[in-house]
């Protein structure tokens, strides 16, 4: 990998490993891993559990040892192979932006100026679309922005939202925005992290 798809690699993998040992259990995924879009989770067919082993088990591959621990040899071995499928660099960093709900430039005092006036934005018109605000109404809206029916909103919803109030965002934008409602890190925007949002002054 170039030094561009190496640095957001590697920055994932500190996200995910917050004890710093250079590995990742699924106890590390399973808050920063939404298995919310999962077809098989949606439908019933596989746990959350089921589908997190499942996950885990791709990064070992041919040359894992099938332990339920990914080090960093093997993220990084999974991702250089995945990398030589890829020919654009934008479109590798945004696969690992939206796997790992990161941004690569996320740290920058231009992006989080920029990401306040996006989140002022947003909530300003929501506001405007969920009077008035009391709980009856942001159930319904929360219920009809949540497509798929599964209580909890996705990242792709939260675009789906923008689109409709007509704001034009980038994806790691949108990541960062995400993160922001996002206050308990399960992957998803749940309905009191929703009407937080809304209701932050």
């Amino acid at each position: 990998m170039n030094e561009r798809r190496t640095k957001i690699c590697e920055k994932a993998f500190e996200v995910i490993d917050k004890t710093g040992k250079g590995q990742i259990t699924i106890k590390d995924i399973e808050n920063v891993y939404s298995v919310a879009k999962n077809k098989d989770f949606i439908e019933g067919k596989k746990t959350k559990q089921e589908i997190l082993n499942e996950f885990i088990n791709n990064f070992e591959g041919a040359k894992g040892n099938k332990d339920g621990i990914i080090t960093k040899e093997e993220y990084m071995d999974y991702y250089t192979d995945i990398s030589m499928t890829i020919p654009n660099d934008d479109y590798f960093v945004g696969v690992i932006e939206s796997v790992w709900m990161i941004s690569e430039n996320e740290g920058s005092a231009s992006f989080q100026s920029e990401l306040d006036k996006l989140v002022e934005a947003v909530r300003e018109s929501l506001r405007k679309i969920a009077q008035p605000l009391d709980e009856m109404i942001l159930t319904k809206f929360f219920k009809e922005l949540n497509k798929s029916k599964s209580g909890a909103m996705t990242v792709d919803e939260l675009q789906a939202t923008l689109v409709r109030l007509c704001k034009s965002v980038e994806r790691n934008q949108l990541i960062a925005l995400f993160k922001r409602i996002d206050l308990n890190k399960s992957g998803c925007i749940e309905f009191d992290e929703f009407c937080n949002f809304i209701l932050k002054k």
